[in-house]
């Protein structure tokens, strides 16, 4: 039987790309500055969390930004810790 322990996690999301955004350009007046940029823009999504006092490191990443990545961190948790204090289902106080 796991034992009944408290675990507290910390959770964050990222987008990474592989091209760098251009906000701020300065040019004057009127006129357009055109920047070219090696080959296609390509992104990932990532979203993780860390246990702040193991450093235990929990991650995902996917191609697109649905609610799957970001269920699929608590999902990992659960698997690893799958009873919290008290008795309940982790599973009660999370996504589906």
């Amino acid at each position: 039987m796991p034992r009944k322990a408290r675990s507290t996690s910390f959770e964050g999301e990222m987008d990474l790309a592989l091209l760098p955004t251009i906000s701020r350009c300065w040019c004057r007046l009127g006129q357009e500055r055109k920047v070219e940029t090696p080959g296609r823009n390509e992104k990932r999504y990532g979203a993780g969390a860390a246990n702040w006092m193991t450093g235990e490191l929990v991650c995902a990443i996917s191609d697109h930004k649905e609610n799957t990545l970001f269920r699929d961190v608590p999902n990992q948790l659960l698997e690893r810790h799958p009873v919290v204090d008290g008795g309940a289902s982790a599973e009660d106080m999370c996504c589906p």
